[in-house]
């Protein structure tokens, strides 16, 4: 258990985040009402007029979030609703996303710390432009994970007891399962945290019911995806496990691609400024079991699985491993 820093909500950093917030939200309302819809987007349109459990791709979020602001705004707008207004779930869910990085980093380091950390997470022109405003399913798959991220971090280090405890734990359950209706990604996000509790001190938990009903939970939830793929011969499985496998050896130009695609996508400052102050916090920490462990086994399944493909010939979209990046930047906020 650590010591949380002195609350302060009125802290200058606090409303400097607020103020950041507010502004990352315009900018990103400019960017859906100024740009035309990319081909993912015109996809993700397309194919939601027809609500299905799940798709051969992707699982249903995204598409579920775009038919329902297609209901809800037809009768005003007509039809075809604007990209704008099919767009808005998808700029709302991030400022979300941005809140929840600012206070997972405030409730470990402080409001200073969350500060940048929200304003690293909100310059980063994925999140920026693509997981930030456009029809995409990162998007949802980022706030569920965030969100699953600060609940686990109140579990982990700041030890509710009792009911409180077993609520969040169910809590986790459901938004990890939300995520997994998001994007595949969150299999990863799931294994870095089993694996960091099943490798520290932090395992006790697992002798308890309430993780595993969490993760009970979390199948159930993402239940729909399983059964669309059971009826349709397991589709997307083998889709999307066979994207990465090009089978001819090691692509040193993809793995160029990979490396970068993400130091264009994170910032090149950013990627390398979260590497050096994740090195940095671990030394500091001094233990495989305090918080910068905790981001980085969340963070790193994701970028090394993905930024590894070429290595098997394939070639990784610098995209993939994103996510990952997303929890490695509250540290670089510390």
């Amino acid at each position: 258990m650590i010591r949380p820093p002195a609350p302060d909500r009125r802290s200058t950093a606090t409303r400097a985040a607020v103020a950041v917030l507010v502004v990352g939200l315009l900018a990103r309302l400019g960017l859906a009402a100024l740009l035309d819809p990319g081909v993912d987007e015109a996809y993700a349109v397309a194919v939601s007029r027809q609500l299905q459990l799940s798709w051969f791709d992707h699982p249903p979020m995204a598409f579920w979030w775009v038919a329902a602001a297609r209901a809800l705004a037809v009768a005003h707008t007509g039809d075809p609703v604007p990209a704008f207004v099919l767009r808005l779930p998808f700029v709302l869910a991030f400022t979300v996303t941005s809140w929840l990085i600012f206070d997972l980093t405030r409730r470990l380091w402080g409001a200073r710390a969350g500060l940048w950390a929200l304003v690293a997470t909100t310059l980063a022109p994925f999140f920026f432009v693509s997981a930030g405003s456009w029809i995409v399913p990162d998007g949802p798959l980022i706030l569920f994970l965030a969100a699953t991220a600060r609940i686990l971090v109140e579990i982990l280090f700041f030890r509710p007891e009792g009911l409180a405890e077993r609520r969040l734990w169910l809590l986790a359950g459901l938004t990890l399962g939300l995520a997994g209706l998001s994007k595949y990604h969150a299999a990863l996000f799931a294994v870095g945290a089993f694996t960091f509790l099943l490798a520290t001190p932090h395992r006790f938990h697992l002798a308890r019911p309430a993780p595993w009903i969490a993760a009970a939970i979390a199948l159930v939830t993402v239940s729909p995806v399983v059964i669309w793929n059971a009826e349709h011969g397991w589709v997307s499985f083998v889709f999307q496990s066979g994207r990465g496998g090009g089978g001819k050896g090691i692509s040193w130009p993809g793995l160029g691609r990979a490396v970068l695609g993400q130091l264009a996508y994170l910032a090149p400052w950013t990627l390398i400024a979260a590497v050096a102050a994740t090195v940095s916090r671990l030394k500091a920490e001094k233990s495989l079991a305090g918080p910068t462990a905790f981001l980085a086994a969340l963070a790193l399944p994701s970028i090394l699985i993905f930024t590894a493909v070429p290595l098997r010939g394939g070639d990784a979209l610098p995209h993939w491993q994103m996510p990952g990046w997303l929890f490695l930047l509250p540290v670089l906020g510390k």
